[in-house]
């Protein structure tokens, strides 16, 4: 039996009772201190791998207790235990942002909280620019030195809550240059959580509005696809999340016919509409805004950062004639989107895109990773110009225009198919100065193993410098693959989730099965 304790500062009966009679118990250094665990007993809550692979060691009637700071079903341990495959009781607790929001007697369900233990504080940053209550859980680093420079001269209050549920605690609210002065004066103390707030606690506008989120995505049958997309702008084969920032009971209106257009029921974001597209922005795969497009253009600005992982975004006007891709037109979706809008309104769908609206297959639209120039292969192909395609494997291709094939005499422009890194793609066909675009499809699988506790960096470097040695394409790869001792390998996972990677882990006898070089 495994069971989660959250702990913000008190040491409940239940608590004491289930560590007197446990077998092992994980948790922080200060939490196996305050609960006189013994030594034999206690295994430091450092990354959360090497305390997995003890538990799984354990006989199945072995109690395990877990101490976790604050809620730990919230930026907590119970994910990556469940993940394990391992089954909890958890017995919870405030989290620390909820508990620093409730030291300032301000409501929290309309705010955006950020990790910095899993994201880089400029996710913060980025976030709070635009969101009037934002609750960040600081990390070595990643705290409120790093948020008051971010965030300079845009007039944030800070509210720093140290040690948070503990007796010697201490919140302190400070505008700019109190939050400078205690920053360069002295030593914060940890842990602490640092509030981002538009307004002062004490003032009316901090408490907010209730947020009103009707409804929320449905999973739509295998025969039911999602109209007009076959993936998930990431790649996935999930429906995407849509979500529609919503101001006037026109938009309203407009809404239910999108919904009853693409056969399922999107988020729905009511109220002041900069809380409204931040919270979209990011909790949704494609937005639909209901505002006008520049404001929506200015709401946004901050928060762009690649169309690459950027959601798409529609903006439909107030009359609803027209539905413009404002931006993620092809990767993430919104020309697609913007058409299927359309039809449901009886407007027109204002795409700007050259190959949508050429009826020309779109280079980054194919799934695939890809290296080169895009805007002049795309140029030679609308142009009419003949495009030569160089293929290694026979990997299959969308239908091209009759000016691009592998048969193209005096092409203008190359395209290469190949999972070898684009240098190496075109030195082996060639070099040339023709503008070309290597497209890397997602062949390769890679095996890895590593010592136990190796920490992502060293998996990542040892990644990228097997592949560079080969000449093989990062973007081209598409499965990591290890033992199944590895299975809760925290670097191994780490890395393959931010590569967006699948991580399979085979038994002994599924590998011994395998004829291999060595």
């Amino acid at each position: 039996m495994i069971r989660v304790h959250g702990y913000l500062g008190t040491i409940t009966d239940a608590m004491r009772d289930d560590v007197a009679h446990a077998d092992l118990v994980v948790g922080g250094q200060r939490h196996l201190d305050a609960l006189d665990v013994p030594d034999d007993k206690r295994e430091k809550l450092g990354l959360i791998g090497p305390a997995v692979e003890r538990i799984q060691s354990l006989p199945d009637d072995a109690r395990v207790v877990v101490i976790a700071s604050g809620d730990p079903l919230f930026f907590g341990v119970v994910r990556r235990i469940r993940q394990a495959g391992l089954n909890v009781e958890v017995v919870t607790a405030p989290t620390s942002l909820q508990a620093a929001f409730a030291a300032v007697a301000l409501p929290w369900d309309d705010a955006q909280f950020v990790s910095s233990h899993s994201k880089s504080v400029e996710t913060a940053i980025r976030l709070a620019r635009i969101h009037p209550k934002v609750g960040v859980l600081t990390a070595p680093g990643r705290g409120l030195a790093e948020l008051v420079d971010g965030l300079a001269g845009c007039g944030k209050t800070f509210v720093l809550a140290e040690r948070i549920g503990e007796e010697n605690q201490r919140v302190r609210v400070l505008d700019e240059d109190a939050a400078r002065a205690v920053v360069a004066d002295e030593d914060v103390a940890s842990p602490n959580v640092v509030l981002v707030l538009d307004h002062h606690p004490d003032s009316p506008e901090a408490v907010g509005v209730n947020p009103e989120l009707a409804g929320d995505v449905n999973v739509n049958a295998p025969d039911d696809p999602q109209p007009g997309t076959d993936t998930n702008p990431d790649g996935s084969d999930r429906d995407p999340i849509i979500g529609q920032v919503i101001n006037s009971d026109a938009a309203a209106a407009h809404a239910e016919a999108i919904d009853h257009a693409l056969k399922r029921e999107t988020k729905k974001y009511v109220g002041p509409s900069r809380t409204g597209l931040a919270a979209a922005w990011g909790e949704c795969d494609l937005i639909v805004s209901h505002l006008a497009l520049g404001a929506t253009t200015r709401l946004i600005a901050p928060l762009l950062e690649s169309k690459k992982t950027d959601p798409g975004v529609v903006v439909v006007d107030e009359a609803g004639r027209f539905a413009i891709p404002l931006v993620g037109g092809h990767v993430g979706g919104a020309n697609e989107l913007s058409r299927t809008i359309s039809a449901a309104l009886g407007g027109t769908a204002v795409v700007s895109t050259a190959t949508d609206s050429l009826g020309v297959p779109a280079l980054d639209q194919l799934g695939w990773a890809y290296e080169g120039d895009v805007a002049g292969v795309t140029g030679s192909i609308i142009a009419g110009r003949p495009v030569q395609v160089v293929r290694e494997h026979p990997w299959p291709l969308p239908p091209l225009p009759k000016n691009v094939s592998e048969e193209a005499s005096d092409p203008a422009a190359r395209i290469i198919v190949s999972d070898r890194t684009a240098d190496a793609a075109s030195t082996a066909v060639g070099g040339t100065d023709l503008p070309t675009v290597v497209l890397h499809p997602r062949s390769l699988v890679v095996g890895m193993g590593c010592n136990k506790g190796t920490d992502v960096d060293h998996l990542r470097s040892l990644l990228d410098d097997t592949l560079a040695e080969a000449g093989l394409a990062p973007g081209s790869v598409t499965i990591l693959t290890s033992h199944e001792v590895k299975a809760g390998e925290l670097g191994m996972i780490k890395l393959a989730h931010e590569r967006g990677l699948e991580y399979l882990t085979h038994s002994a006898e599924e590998l011994a099965a395998q004829q291999v070089p060595t």
